[in-house]
C-alpha cells in the first residue's frame, strides 16, 4: 500500500470519527428532546405512544434518504434502532415518574404545596393540575396519581370540608403534610395602577376576612368581589379592567404574566395554609410520627371532655382538634384530631379500643411523618415503583 493510500485512508477515518462523534452528539441532543416531549405529554394526559407519529417519520425519512442516495433498508434499520431505543427511554422516564396532583391554576397555593414534595433521587417528581379536590381523589384511586394535594386546614384553596367527607368515604390515606405560609399579592393585568383608585377587588371570601385590615388601608376604595371557585379565578382576573385588583400568590402572577402591584408577606397576613398529601398506601413508622383521626361524638355534656382526658391519661399528646362540618345530613360533624405518635405504636393501639368504646364513629386518615414548625420541608415521600 503506498503512502498516498494511507494518507488518503487516514484522513477518511479521521473525517468519519469526526462524522460518528457528530452522530452521537445528534443522538444525545434528540433524546433530550424526547424526554422533554414525554415530560410534556404526561403533564397534559397525552398518549405518550404514537405509531402514527412513528409511520410519518419513517416515511420522511425513507424518502429524504433515497434523494440523497442512500440504501432504503439501512435507513429502515437506523431509524427503527433510534425509535425503539426512544421507547425505552420513554418507558423509563414513565417508570420513575412521581405524578402529584394539585388544584388547579398554576401558581396556586396547591401547586405551590406540591412542590415542595420530596421523592428518592432516582425519581422524578412531577405536578399535574387538576380541576378540585374530587378530581385528585378520583385519580389518586383510579392510579393515575401517585399523590394529591388537597386542602385540609383553614386553606385559602377552596374544598376543605370536601377534602374531609371524601377521606371519610373512600380507601385514601393522609400519608402527609404541609404547612405553607402565604404571601399574598395584589395582582393586575396592568401595571402603574394607583391603589387608591382601584374600585373592585376579587379573591376568595376567606382572604376577605383575614385581610380585612389590609385591604381597608391600601383598597379604601375598593368593592370586594368574591370568587367561588379556582376554575373562575384566572378568568376573572383576565377580564378585569384598569380599575380592579384580584388577591393571589405571587407564584400565580408570575407563572400567569400578571403583574405584582403590591405584596404582602407571611410575616405581615400571619396566614398559613394546611395541606393533606393523600395516597393509596401507608407510611411505615418514621420515629416521629403523628395519627389523624375522624371521631364522632355522642350530643352529650361533658362528651369531648371525658375523650380529651383519654389522652392525658395516657400521656398522649394531642396537637390540633378541629370540627368539620359535613355535607350529609344537616349539622353533621366529625372532630378531626391529631395526635402524636404512629397508629402502629401499642399506647395508640391501646387508646384506640377506649375511643370506639365511647365514639359513635372513628376512623385513621393517616399515620404519617410529623415536622414541627411550617419553615421544615415535608417528608421524603415514599413511592413504590415495580423495579
Amino acid at each position: 500500500m503506498t503512502k498516498e493510500v494511507n494518507k488518503l485512508l487516514n484522513t477518511a477515518r479521521k473525517e468519519i470519527n469526526k462524522l460518528d462523534d457528530q452522530l452521537i452528539e445528534l443522538l444525545s441532543k434528540r433524546s433530550k428532546v424526547v424526554i422533554d416531549v414525554t415530560m410534556a405529554k404526561k403533564k397534559n394526559g397525552t398518549e405518550i405512544f404514537a405509531p402514527e407519529r412513528e409511520l410519518d417519520l419513517l416515511s420522511r425519512l425513507e424518502a429524504l434518504g433515497i434523494k440523497k442516495g442512500l440504501d432504503l433498508k439501512m435507513i429502515q434499520e437506523v431509524y427503527r434502532a433510534i425509535i425503539e431505543g426512544s421507547k425505552r427511554d420513554q418507558a423509563k422516564i414513565m417508570k420513575n415518574l412521581v405524578k402529584i396532583g394539585y388544584q388547579s391554576p398554576r401558581g396556586s397555593f396547591s401547586e405551590i404545596a406540591a412542590d415542595l414534595q420530596s421523592v428518592d433521587k432516582h425519581l422524578q417528581p412531577v405536578s399535574v393540575p387538576y380541576e378540585g379536590v374530587k378530581e385528585i381523589f378520583e385519580a389518586v384511586i383510579d392510579g393515575k396519581l401517585d399523590f394529591g394535594i388537597v386542602p385540609y386546614q383553614s386553606s385559602f384553596e377552596i374544598g376543605v370540608d370536601l377534602t374531609v367527607d371524601l377521606l371519610l368515604n373512600s380507601d385514601v390515606n393522609i400519608v402527609g403534610d404541609v404547612l405553607l405560609p402565604l404571601d399574598i399579592a395584589i395582582i393586575s393585568p396592568r401595571e402603574n395602577l394607583k391603589l387608591e383608585k382601584v374600585e373592585k377587588v376579587y379573591g376568595t371570601t376567606w382572604l376577605f376576612t383575614r385581610l380585612e385590615k389590609l385591604i381597608n388601608k391600601h383598597l379604601p376604595k375598593a368593592q370586594k368581589c368574591e370568587i367561588y371557585s379556582n376554575s373562575f379565578y384566572l378568568d376573572a382576573i383576565q377580564d378585569i379592567d384598569y380599575r380592579s385588583v384580584a388577591l393571589g400568590s405571587p407564584s400565580f402572577a408570575k407563572k400567569n404574566r400578571l403583574k405584582i402591584i403590591k405584596k404582602w408577606t407571611a410575616n405581615q397576613t400571619g396566614l398559613e395554609s394546611r395541606y393533606a398529601v393523600i395516597g393509596n398506601h401507608s407510611p411505615a413508622k418514621s420515629g416521629c410520627d403523628m395519627t389523624t383521626l375522624a371521631i364522632e361524638l355522642p350530643n352529650e355534656n361533658g362528651c369531648l371532655h371525658r375523650f380529651t382526658g383519654l389522652f392525658a391519661k395516657a400521656n398522649i399528646s394531642v396537637l390540633n382538634i378541629n370540627l368539620i362540618y359535613l355535607r350529609r345530613k344537616y349539622c353533621e360533624h366529625v372532630f378531626i384530631v391529631d395526635i402524636l405518635g404512629h397508629i402502629e405504636e401499642k399506647p395508640i393501639k391501646a387508646i384506640m379500643k377506649k375511643i370506639d368504646k365511647m365514639a359513635l364513629s372513628v376512623k385513621v386518615l393517616g399515620s404519617y411523618a410529623f415536622h414541627e414548625g411550617s419553615n421544615k420541608r415535608p417528608a421524603k415521600l415514599n413511592v413504590f415503583k415495580d423495579s
